[in-house]
């Protein structure tokens, strides 16, 4: 599993086992590249406190940005976009997706049960 210093922290105390990888850093699992881009969670409210958020690049063609609006650095494949969160503002999400030069793009939705 790979993930942020954050997260990892959580999943060391249960005993987890992890890789961390941040901002800028890469590393290969299987056939698979993946690279880190940004470092802090979108703004829920500004009286919630900031949490780490990590997205990741893979193979150069997929990217998912986790929970930020975080532009990959280069043209990619596709996006994958969680578009229904407690951060998520519709206008500030279409401005994303209209900045993310893609070729194809994939919404995730939340649903509650």
């Amino acid at each position: 599993m790979i993930t942020n210093s954050e997260v990892k922290a959580e999943l060391d105390k249960e005993n987890i086992a992890c890789e961390n990888r941040e901002d800028g850093q890469e590393t290969t699992v299987g056939s698979f590249q993946l690279s880190a881009h940004g470092k802090d969670h979108a703004m829920i409210h500004q009286l919630c406190q900031f949490a780490q958020n990590t997205g990741y690049l893979i193979n150069g063609k997929i990217f998912h940005p986790g929970d930020s609006l975080v532009v990959p650095p280069v043209s990619i494949d596709f996006l994958l976009l969680p578009v229904v969160a407690p951060w998520s503002k519709i206008s500030e999400t279409l401005d994303f997706i209209d900045g993310v030069k893609t070729k194809k793009k994939f919404f995730q939705f939340m649903t509650v049960s």
